[in-house]
């Protein structure tokens, strides 16, 4: 069987949200804690930013000097033409560490969500620099069945409840060369 078939996977460097992490501003008026926060299962913190996992699997994104959430997402994938939620599967693990590697050190938190029969498991990573303003996030969609899976497409970012990102642009400053 092809292995790419057994363990897909996809990162995005969370540039985009180190700017918004760095840049943002106390801009969420809603006062509304994430879905699920009744609880954490997990979390780490970085430089610049800090990371909570709730009991439903969704992740959110927090900053020094920023009211409420700067980001709350689940993750998902497309797999045999079906939308795997991480919101969707009865179970979230967490698991916290340590990592080093050519950018600097940091934390790792990696959540897997599973417990839907003859579905794959979705394996979120989410790392955070010590010395960085910056983190990345990897999904792997980890096939666990006896059978083979096609995966067309996988969302590290799948916003899931307003607002989705809090930032006030008159932070936003443009460094002229």
């Amino acid at each position: 069987m092809n292995q790419w078939l057994k363990s897909c996977s996809c990162s995005l460097a969370a540039f985009a949200a180190a700017v918004c992490w760095r840049t943002a501003a106390a801009n969420d008026q809603s006062g509304a804690a994430p879905r699920g926060a009744s609880g954490v299962i997990g979390s780490i913190q970085g430089k610049g930013s800090s990371v909570t996992i709730s009991p439903d699997g969704d992740y959110s994104l927090t900053a020094p000097g920023i009211s409420g959430v700067v980001i709350r997402s689940d993750v998902e994938a497309d797999v045999d033409s079906r939308v795997l939620r991480s919101s969707a599967y009865p179970r979230h693990t967490a698991v916290q560490s340590d990592f080093r590697n050519d950018f600097g050190a940091g934390s790792t938190l990696t959540v897997t969500h599973t417990g839907l029969a003859g579905t794959p498991d979705l394996v979120c990573t989410l790392r955070l620099f010590r010395d960085q303003s910056w983190g990345e996030i990897e999904v792997n969609v980890v096939n666990t069945t006896n059978r083979a899976i096609s995966v067309s497409s996988i969302r590290a970012l799948h916003a899931t409840a307003g607002p989705v990102i809090s930032w006030d642009n008159s932070k936003i400053r443009l460094k002229s060369e």
